[in-house]
């Protein structure tokens, strides 16, 4: 293999690699995104019940 191969062939490899890279911390990104809503979610769920009068909603937490 000549040293243009060579060079070609690493090169490519690198830029798969890179590919990999930019596509593992997407999805890194994605999933702290989405951990985030559900936190969010989470959050505003415990405030409405604390606003509801004691008793309100209580069947839906026994069987939850």
């Amino acid at each position: 293999m000549d040293t243009a191969s060579l060079a070609l062939t690493m090169t490519s490899m690198q830029a798969g690699s890179r590919a990999q890279q930019a596509s593992m911390i997407a999805l890194k990104q994605a999933n702290e995104m989405d951990q985030s809503i559900v936190n969010l979610l989470a959050s505003a769920a415990e405030d409405i019940k604390a606003l509801l009068p004691d008793g309100v909603g209580g069947m839906i937490d026994r069987d939850a």
